[in-house]
């Protein structure tokens, strides 16, 4: 049956875009053991939020984002949109009322078809988004517009993905996820294989989007300076688990996590006397045989016993600040008022640069 052909969950008011509930995505190996590569994740993105999801290679970022869009079934825990369930995708059409939520891929020359020309590939995002097909002109007008919008010339709508470069590639791949009309987009690395350049461009070009048009996005990225620049909430992600999620400024002044200190610590930085950045000691575990306790404790520089056998709890650092960690605390009230999270300056206790 098609998609566009199943009943409709009813729509819930004032429910977040996206919300990702406490799941859990496992992978099946022939002869060993299941690997968990998400395990109890939350969070959730408004509409005009740009939510950025940071951590190692492996942490579990992109099969969360996949998650997201029904890409991959979680094996516990629920992914909604528009507080209606997301079922993960068959081989049948998208349903309709999921059409508006796009995902835009780390790879654009793996996600474009490579027999077709960029115009035609929009041209049929543009139709679904419609829910109809378009006339010539006005599907020409159409993708026009979008490839204007991400800062290509509208004639370079009959050429093939090969005929572009990574950067240009990748801004064809958001035309196409923006000709669907979307209210929500999940970005998943979309800057990781592009040179420095074209990594500020494209990470410009999506939050600039996201300002302009009110939808909301999910930035996945390893890069935490991109994401502090772009990212009102960052959320923070180590070996399939979140271990901190909290405004992005206030994160970044004081991060109450140990791993979210060591990658801000490891972000290079100008005027550093040429010297690198410290890595952060130790391998990432066994995905199929997870420590006890903190999943962290292996590698974490502030260790204590009790972190090798108790699994720890979220901690509210302060309203919408929360990480999973013994030795975090809560703030204490500040002069900001009641229920407001506290700003960069005041969490660092010294002014903003």
């Amino acid at each position: 049956m098609s998609g566009d052909r199943r009943a409709v969950p009813p729509a819930v008011p004032g429910a977040p875009l996206l919300e990702v509930e406490a799941i859990d995505v496992s992978y099946a190996r022939h002869g060993h053991s299941p690997v968990r590569a998400v395990t109890g994740a939350s969070l959730t993105v408004g509409p005009g939020e740009v939510v950025g999801l940071v951590g190692e290679s492996g942490c579990g970022k992109s099969t969360l984002g996949r998650a997201a869009v029904g890409l991959v079934a979680p094996s516990a825990g629920q992914v909604r949109y528009r507080g209606r369930p997301v079922e993960v995708l068959a081989r049948g059409a998208r349903p309709r009322w999921l059409r508006s939520l796009q995902m835009v891929f780390q790879d654009p020359y793996a996600s474009l078809n490579p027999r077709r020309r960029v115009g035609r590939q929009i041209a049929d995002a543009a139709a679904l988004g419609a829910g109809a097909a378009l006339d010539g002109k006005a599907s020409s007008d159409r993708v026009g517009e979008l490839l204007d919008r991400v800062g290509l010339s509208p004639g370079v709508a009959q050429r093939y993905p090969h005929e572009f470069s990574g950067g240009q590639c990748q801004r064809i791949a958001i035309a196409r996820a923006l000709a669907a009309q979307p209210d929500c987009i999940v970005a998943d690395e979309p800057i990781s294989a592009l040179d420095a350049s074209a990594q500020a461009q494209i990470a410009n070009l999506l939050a600039g989007i996201a300002a302009q048009s009110g939808l909301g996005m999910l930035f996945i990225s390893h890069d935490l300076s991109v994401v502090r620049k772009i990212a009102d909430r960052t959320v923070v992600m180590y070996f399939g688990r979140v271990v901190e999620s909290g405004p992005t400024a206030p994160v970044w002044a004081r991060p109450a996590h140990p791993y979210t200190r060591a990658l801000i610590n490891a972000v290079p930085r100008a005027g550093a006397g040429g010297t690198l950045p410290a890595e952060l000691p130790g391998d990432v575990p066994d995905p199929a045989r997870p420590p006890a306790g903190c999943r962290f404790h292996p590698r974490c520089p502030e260790v204590m016993d009790s972190c090798r056998t108790t699994d720890p709890p979220g901690v509210d650092i302060a309203p919408g600040w929360q990480s999973v960690c013994l030795r975090a605390q809560p703030l204490p009230a500040t002069t900001t008022g009641a229920g407001e999270v506290p700003g960069a300056a005041e969490v660092a206790g010294r002014p903003e640069a």
